[in-house]
């Protein structure tokens, strides 16, 4: 069996004390056009789980997270054994949840085979002006803080990709990569050329455990870094790692400003994933309610079945968005409704696309996992 690599990315925003800003969104909150008044570092950080056998991976995560928990002493029910937990499902468990992150990692790392770390690191002084969408439109300047914040941090994953693809293509890896946008870049075009085998997963974190594995290898690696207050470079990397993970797993790749003409935005058109996506999808329409959030539902018991029950599918889902899910919605996907609202724009989503669409209603996927179906 052909290795597998599972890559998640995360942006990196750490703003200076001294700053007037203290966050991003305070920032464009200001209507500043000064961004030089921004202070901090404004990156991304990506990590590939390599593993040589993806089924057997598979098995050894939820026995990995199952000893995780043990040795923490904390108590999750058996629906969190069922399908992938990320870092942001061990956020409930507060204290813990760094704990059970080194835990997890502790069991899991014996079954992975390299651990491929991808950050950012440009030098503004050097280059203070890149330049984007040229190919189609007048070309834009931007500085590479505007850079990092409005087209790095939603396109790393397709980054890192590219920044791998000699490893890809020597080991004959198949890829899995968390869902992302971006506006199409060199990098995508030579991703697209290679012809490597590529698997595009919504909620990757959620529904994938290797994707899961890169998701809590990146948040104990920042929750470290941090701590330590250590650097986003090689040796900051390696040294808050190198506990848990032998330096021979770890491999550093660093995205600088000789990549600018690859990973730069080239025209104003979305990075095309239809053909690329895991399926089927699962596309939720939120409720009715402007009461009752989205997020609600899968935070719930009944969330963590709803999730095991994709998980058992192969499948991955996502919340349907009216303006952007109608291109990428194929035969064989489903429509989850939630109430009676929602049942009839699922009839009318199912009519218009004209493919053979499974329209479900989320109690009913609860019901089919109570069966075991």
């Amino acid at each position: 069996m052909n290795p597998t690599i599972g890559i998640d990315a995360i942006p990196l925003a750490l703003v200076h004390p001294e700053s007037p800003f203290k966050s991003i969104s305070e920032f464009k909150k200001s209507q500043s056009t000064d961004i030089s008044e921004l202070k901090g570092f404004f990156g991304a950080l990506a990590i590939g789980v390599e593993v040589s056998d993806y089924d057997n991976f598979k098995i050894s995560f939820f026995e990995s997270l199952k000893k995780a928990f043990e040795d923490t002493g904390y108590q999750a029910s058996k629906e969190y054994f069922e399908s992938p937990l990320c870092s942001k499902d061990l956020r409930q468990f507060t204290e813990g949840e760094q704990y059970i992150h080194e835990a997890f990692i502790k069991h899991i790392k014996q079954h992975i085979k390299d651990v491929h770390i991808v950050y950012s690191a440009f030098n503004p002084w050097r280059i203070p002006e890149v330049t984007i969408l040229g190919r189609t439109r007048t070309p834009e300047k931007v500085h590479p803080k505007i850079l990092a914040i409005e087209h790095l941090n939603n396109s790393f994953p397709h980054i890192c990709t590219w920044k791998l693809l000699n490893v890809i293509r020597t080991n004959k890896c198949k890829v899995l990569i968390d869902h992302f946008g971006a506006k199409r870049t060199k990098a995508w075009e030579e991703i697209e050329s290679s012809s490597i085998p590529l698997e595009v997963v919504f909620k990757g974190d959620e529904c994938d455990p290797l994707i899961a594995t890169a998701d809590i290898l990146l948040r104990y690696l920042t929750d470290r870094i941090e701590r330590n207050k250590d650097g986003y470079d090689t040796d900051g990397i390696v040294k808050n790692l190198k506990e848990l993970v032998a330096e021979n797993k770890i491999v550093i790749y660093k995205i600088n400003n000789q990549d600018y003409p690859y990973i730069t935005p080239r025209d104003n058109r979305n990075i095309p994933l239809r053909k690329y996506l895991r399926r089927p999808v699962f596309f939720v329409l939120p409720p009715d309610s402007k009461h009752v959030d989205f997020s609600f539902f899968v935070s719930q018991s009944s969330g963590r079945k709803f999730l095991s029950h994709i998980y058992r599918q192969n499948a991955c889902y996502k919340k349907f968005d009216q303006n952007q899910d109608r291109s990428i919605i194929k035969d064989g996907d489903y429509i989850v409704f939630l109430d009676d609202a929602g049942k009839q724009t699922a009839d009318l989503i199912q009519i218009s696309s004209g493919d053979s669409i499974n329209i479900i209603k989320y109690t009913d996927i609860i019901k089919h996992y109570s069966k075991g179906l």
